[in-house]
């Protein structure tokens, strides 16, 4: 919890540095730092100070890295020319259109969080403690797939922006295109293997995991469709129809937590991972066919 206001501050240095095409600075900002730092800080103590480990003291270095992080992000900031840490002028709470915006955006990524996590929740109060970490464990390694469409958009939303502003859409069409495809080329094979040896890879989590290959499947499924359907939140949300985005999130979080309620009272752990995976589904090839309806071209084309 004392990690969170600071992963919400370097979060936002990262978007900042998206919006100035700073690629390598926001992906790092945004989740690939803390992460990596704290894999690295984890195994450097479990190799010197084994005995100290436990899930509290793993929750301190994790805080530690957080503040490490958020320092590094402040520094690269404020080394830019003309930047900058200010409080926004009172006219700019004012602004109807900021507030707006924000509030769609606000709601279609709570809905998002929904889609993400709501299976696992309500697992959690259905199923055993054994069947639990085997899905937690699956949804973790199944995301492993969408690092590589969050790569890509911290890349390409920017100059969907600017090519929407400069109303080229025939370069935003070709854009949005090639995109996809590199991202389906980078994505299929990884999820081939969690198709093809699902219970290898599950098993690297420790003995009886590999009970969780079919969950690590159907979790892969899902992904494969949230990258397969290309940047398409980011393309409703860089040209201005974030309220397009929040309608298709708003039918697919409330989807996805009566179908975990419905499918794992019926079908236990199995359910829960295909609930979130028919969420992922629908809420993407739901923007899929707004983003048709509003641009006018299919992303997957």
């Amino acid at each position: 919890m004392l990690s969170l206001p600071l992963v919400a501050l370097f979060n936002l240095l990262s978007f900042a540095f998206q919006g100035m095409h700073r690629v390598v600075a926001a992906t790092f900002f945004q989740q690939l730092g803390v992460g990596l730092g704290f894999v690295l800080l984890f195994i450097l103590v479990w190799w010197q100070w084994n005995s100290w480990l436990n899930a509290g003291n793993a929750a301190v270095l994790y805080f530690l890295v957080a503040v490490l992080v958020l320092l590094i992000a402040s520094a690269v900031w404020l080394r830019q020319p003309h930047a900058e840490v200010s409080f926004p002028a009172v006219n700019q709470w004012k602004n109807s259109e900021l507030w707006r915006s924000s509030s769609n955006l606000w709601a279609a990524a709570s809905m998002s969080l929904l889609v993400q996590w709501s299976g696992v929740l309500i697992a959690g109060v259905m199923i055993a403690a054994a069947d639990l970490a085997h899905l937690s464990a699956a949804q973790r390694t199944a995301n492993v797939t969408s690092f590589v469409l969050m790569v890509v958009n911290m890349a390409v939303a920017p100059r969907y922006a600017r090519l929407w502003k400069e109303q080229k859409m025939a370069e935003l069409q070709r854009l949005a295109r090639v995109s996809t495809m590199a991202m389906i080329a980078l994505v299929l094979p990884v999820v081939a293997v969690m198709v093809i040896f699902p219970g290898w890879l599950m098993a690297l989590f420790g003995d009886g995991f590999e009970q969780g290959a079919m969950l690590l499947t159907i979790m892969a499924v899902g992904q494969f469709i949230n990258v397969a359907t290309g940047s398409v939140g980011y393309l409703l949300n860089m040209s201005g129809h974030e309220k397009d985005f929040r309608r298709v999130t708003l039918f697919a979080g409330p989807l996805t937590i009566v179908a975990a309620v419905l499918l794992t009272w019926q079908f236990g752990v199995l359910g829960a991972a295909t609930a979130t995976a028919i969420g992922v589904a629908v809420q993407n090839i739901g923007a899929l066919f707004m983003v048709h309806k509003r641009l006018g071209f299919w992303p997957i084309g």
